[in-house]
């Protein structure tokens, strides 16, 4: 999550705040395409999510991510290794 939060710099994959904001059912405004929408749309996240980071740094601060910003980050997931390779095939899943 943190590496999400602190990378490209100038424009990170998901911002501490929209993280903290979404794991924790708040609104938040997300900017869109101008052909979908006039700006920026208000969304509210109530569902979970899996996200996919490397094991090793984890939780380690960033110029823009501090170790209080991890406490509130970490207290908003459920962290689980999982390290099988998939050797089944996959089968589509209804939504």
């Amino acid at each position: 999550m943190v590496e999400y939060a602190s990378f490209p710099a100038k424009a990170p994959t998901l911002p501490k705040t929209m993280q903290l904001k979404s794991f924790s059912g708040q609104w938040l405004e997300v900017q869109v395409p101008q052909s979908f929408s006039n700006g920026n749309v208000d969304l509210r996240w109530d569902q979970g999510a899996a996200m996919t980071a490397k094991a090793e740094g984890l939780w380690e601060p960033t110029a823009s991510v501090s170790a209080e910003d991890i406490r509130h980050l970490k207290s908003r997931v459920e962290q689980f290794a999982a390290t099988k390779q998939i050797t089944t095939v996959l089968r589509d899943v209804s939504r």
